[in-house]
This record gives structure tokens, sequence and C-alpha cells, in this order.
């Protein structure tokens, strides 16, 4: 579930089997699903990313900005926006758009912010250094 979709879940298995294979065991033991875990879902991410368009991945990259310095902190999307709006011209229902595309891929999540409006908190779905390395 965390790595969002089937095909990671069919590496993890594969991945975790040739682990425990190399460290000589006939079983799967936790430890082997955990380094795996790590491997398989770089890899999908990473390539998750390189399927973005420029403009997503400039605002992936904001998100991984924002929440960097405080991750603890909540990330509103008219903050994100006022921030993104600077590096270019966005209408809001684009931005809107980018968000939600990022949602879908299960990169982030939206959360309706109890603020007024129509503001999202956004959780990043991913540690934002892991991000930031890919």
């Amino acid at each position: 579930m965390e790595g969002g979709d089937i095909r990671v879940g069919i590496d993890l298995l594969k991945y975790s089997v040739i682990n425990a294979e190399q460290d000589g065991r006939a079983v799967v033991v936790e430890e082997n699903v955990n380094t795996a875990f790590k491997i398989v879902t770089g890899t999908h991410l990473s390539l998750l990313i390189e399927g973005l368009k420029p403009i997503q991945k400039r605002l992936l990259s904001r998100i991984v900005q924002m929440k960097q310095g405080d991750e603890m902190s909540s990330l509103t999307s008219s903050a994100l926006y006022t921030s993104f709006k600077k590096t270019g011209d966005i209408s809001h229902a684009s931005f809107y758009n980018y968000l939600l595309r990022l949602s879908d891929l299960r990169l982030i999540n939206l959360h309706r912010w109890a603020g007024k409006g129509n503001a999202h908190e956004i959780e990043l779905l991913f540690d934002p250094e892991f991000l930031k390395n890919i």
C-alpha cells in the first residue's frame, strides 16, 4: 500500500527472496523485506518522477523544499500556491489540477484544511530528503 502500486508488491516479493538467498536463508525474514523495500521503492519512485511533466516536477520540488525545513508544520495549498506562483504564471485551476495529479500518483495526500475557503493541507508521502535525492 505504501508503494502505491501492485508492481511494487511483486518486486518486493522478488527482491526479498533474492536477499534471503544471498544471506543463505531458506526463508524470508523481516530484514530481507526491509532491505528490498528501500530498493524497490526508490526504483519505482524514480520512474514515477521521471514520467512527470516539468511543471509537475517543479511543483513537487517546491513541496519538498517547503517541507524539508519543517516536516512537522502544516503546508496548505494556498501557501504553496502563493510560493509557486512566484516562479511563473499559473492559474489557480491549473495549479490545483497539478496537485490532484500528484495526489493521484500517491506522492502527496490532500486533506481538507479546517481554515477558511477551499484550502487543503498537503502531506508529503515520502521523506523529503529521499525525494530530493531522486
